[in-house]
């Protein structure tokens, strides 16, 4: 013990927290910095054919840390706000001001969010089944009709009603995500 109060004492070395909020955003930014297409086709490589579950389960692995982000940073924000320190000072336990307070301003966040992470993935599976590494062969897929039809541009009927038809889905999904995110932001002020 006395050994330990003398190195404690005359070392230079002081304790150092660990900044775990720093170490989890540095993560996250390593994470979304990696090349999703391209980790896809080699994961697509290594298995041979995906179902339409394991390529959405593999697609939101890639995609979750956008949404940690931003639930990160609005939990943040709100640390400072009054209403917060109110609850504090009048004694709510935690979990209710968590509740009240913080997750649903963290929900009206993300949600619009996912909304357009969802035309993103549509966007993914879509590339993905057009090089011939997304879902299988029995699965109807976008990417897949708009490969086949490349083989036959002459037979424009083939591949435009499929380039259509994903454009409208696209569009309808911004669209969606663009008035659900106006919905919210009248609702709580962020």
């Amino acid at each position: 013990a006395a050994l330990r109060w003398l190195v404690i004492r005359f070392l230079p070395v002081k304790r150092v927290a660990l900044p775990l909020d720093w170490l989890f955003n540095r993560l996250l930014e390593w994470w979304m910095s990696l090349p999703k297409l391209l980790l896809i086709v080699i994961v697509a490589g290594l298995v041979s054919r995906f179902t339409a579950t394991s390529l959405a389960m593999l697609i939101a692995l890639f995609e979750w840390p956008l949404i940690a982000r931003v639930a990160y940073g609005v939990a943040q924000g709100l640390r400072s706000r009054m209403f917060i320190h109110s609850a504090r000072v009048v004694g709510l336990p935690l979990r209710y001001q968590l509740l009240n307070h913080v997750v649903p301003r963290i929900v009206i966040a993300v949600l619009p969010l996912l909304v357009f992470m969802i035309a993103e993935a549509v966007v993914l599976e879509s590339a993905l089944s057009f090089l011939g590494v997304g879902t299988a062969l029995e699965e109807p897929s976008w990417g897949r009709l708009l490969h086949h039809g490349r083989g036959y541009p002459q037979d424009w009927y083939v591949w435009v009603p499929a380039a259509v038809v994903l454009m409208i889905q696209l569009v309808a999904l911004q669209s969606f995500g663009r008035q659900l995110q106006k919905k919210l932001d009248t609702r709580y002020e962020i």
